[in-house]
């Protein structure tokens, strides 16, 4: 945000409504980005970078739901790293002006990347475009870094993010993930730059309740961080896949229906997975 001015989401949907006329040029940092881990957080920083260099606006296109929910027609909806409302948070924090959400869908997912292009990038005025080496778009995922630099030829000016890993493994949502499902929580600041975090809402004496699409870590006991309106202290929890947290030896937290923050600290007798490198 510049000057203290409040993030604009915009939602969008296929096809474009006429209406949208953005009204100035800006810099697009593009991707899914569950989770905002430290690769993320290093792209977004760039194209803020190059915005305030280039005195443009500093925007973010993301998409939602996740666009496996679509390709690979699943029936369970998608539990996130960080939900959308998480993700908002996270992005007016980073000092993004603004925020467009594409409505991930069947007519969008069918898009060819040629179109995606001219809709999406050139249609918003976009100057800069700040993407992932790795960072796929259009029908079938067939669009990339190198066909968005011809499509986008005499528009704007693609700028691509190398790869970051800690020991041999790529940073990515996709291992984060993993560490979180297997109750690896300590290993996750590695990746995702802090503790891995997750809101519950109180519904009982001693008991929150996760009811945002949050990915549960492993079942099991944690020592967590819990931050509420107005104290943070550590204790153990319990958490159920059920998504019910227990706070194990302090009954009086919060109020019911207060919103308490839990940080993932570690699982008690964890052991490591072979497939992730030991912090």
């Amino acid at each position: 945000m510049k000057g203290g001015r409040k993030m604009e989401v915009i939602h969008l949907s296929h096809p474009v409504e006429l209406e949208i006329n953005p009204k100035c040029s800006c810099v697009m940092a593009l991707g899914f980005f569950d989770g905002v881990h430290i690769a993320h957080q290093s792209l977004i920083n760039r194209a803020a970078w190059i915005a305030r260099t280039e005195k443009l606006n500093f925007s973010v296109m993301t998409f939602y739901p996740h666009p496996r929910q679509v390709v690979d027609h699943l029936l369970q909806p998608m539990k996130y790293l960080t939900p959308l409302r998480i993700k908002e948070q996270i992005f007016s924090r980073m000092g993004v002006d603004q925020l467009y959400i594409v409505q991930f869908n069947e007519n969008i997912a069918t898009l060819s990347s040629c179109d995606f292009v001219k809709e999406y990038l050139i249609r918003l005025q976009v100057k800069h475009v700040v993407a992932g080496f790795d960072y796929r778009y259009g029908y079938r995922g067939k669009g990339n870094i190198e066909t968005l630099r011809r499509e986008g030829a005499g528009f704007f000016k693609v700028h691509e993010v190398r790869k970051l890993s800690h020991k041999y493994q790529k940073i990515s949502s996709t291992v984060i993930r993993q560490l979180v499902s297997e109750g690896f929580v300590d290993i996750v600041p590695k990746y995702l730059g802090k503790h891995y975090e997750i809101m519950g809402i109180k519904i009982s004496q001693n008991v929150f309740y996760v009811a945002e699409p949050f990915l549960l870590p492993k079942s099991g006991v944690y020592l967590t961080k819990i931050d509420t309106v107005d104290q943070s202290f550590f204790e153990f929890c319990r958490i159920f896949e059920s998504g019910e947290i227990v706070i194990i030896n302090r009954p009086e937290v919060a109020k019911v229906h207060d919103e308490v923050s839990f940080h993932w600290l570690k699982r008690i007798e964890s052991t490591l997975p072979a497939s992730v490198g030991c912090s």
